[in-house]
């Protein structure tokens, strides 16, 4: 596949009752879907797992405009559980870009490389509009099952410059973002590195979370994001149908 380049790369769907090794295997119906795909893959040992609860559903999203997987770099694991996508230029729903390594369209001679990754996303997410980007090694992202996420959302971890001490040494090095199980992110946010969004939570529109929130049922929101509400959950039918049902 001219999309995927290296050795040792995987790409996998999990049906409910099958497997499918798409670049070894020689289902054609997959391999072309995955050809079509906006799936990019330059490296070696690259693996990427993703759920379907359909056939049907495979092409729904590989083929979505809003799907983009690209992973520059070595070792590099992505685990995709079951997702509603949403991709509309008239609201502004722009999908999901999970990057790892290289950032498109940062022109001639600027490389950037990732390795030894992960990206961990569960099942039943909604997704409108997310860039997810990892740049340094070892780097970890993960999103609970049952979240829900606005659009205009920026999710990296990474600082993508360096940040020295006066001696020179580095000091902003990434490790993970964690957001939890049932976590409602509202438009625009923007999440940094070595962060933590607690289950059955909510982050308010245009917030920017850069620290670790450990209490579940809160609120979190403002510019950097703090607790503004304890003791809450979230629905995501809207108020007249939640009354009714």
């Amino acid at each position: 596949m001219k999309n995927i380049n290296g050795q040792g790369n995987e790409i996998t769907i999990i049906l409910p009752h099958k497997k499918i090794d798409c670049i070894s295997s020689h289902h054609e119906q997959f391999n072309q879907i995955i050809h079509q795909s906006h799936i990019i893959i330059t490296g070696n040992n690259n693996h990427v797992s993703m759920h379907f609860d359909s056939e049907e559903n495979v092409e729904k999203l590989l083929l979505n405009e809003g799907f983009l997987l690209i992973i520059k770099g070595n070792d590099n694991t992505v685990n995709l559980g079951t997702i509603i996508l949403r991709y509309s230029n008239i609201l502004g729903m722009s999908g999901l870009k999970l990057i790892i390594g290289q950032l498109p369209g940062l022109g001639a001679g600027v490389s950037r490389v990732a390795n030894n990754c992960r990206v961990d996303i569960g099942n039943r997410l909604v997704i409108n509009g997310v860039t997810l980007y990892l740049q340094e090694d070892k780097s970890n992202v993960s999103i609970g099952e049952d979240s829900q996420l606005s659009w205009g959302i920026d999710i990296w971890c990474t600082d993508a410059h360096t940040i020295t001490n006066l001696k020179g040494e580095p000091i902003n090095f990434a490790q993970s973002i964690e957001i939890g199980k049932h976590v409602w992110v509202g438009k625009d946010v923007k999440i940094g590195k070595n962060t933590k969004i607690p289950d059955n939570s909510i982050v308010g529109w245009g917030s920017i979370v850069t620290k670790v929130f450990n209490e579940p049922n809160i609120i979190l929101a403002g510019i950097p994001a703090k607790i503004v509400k304890r003791g809450i959950n979230w629905d995501r039918r809207c108020i007249n149908k939640y009354l009714l049902e």
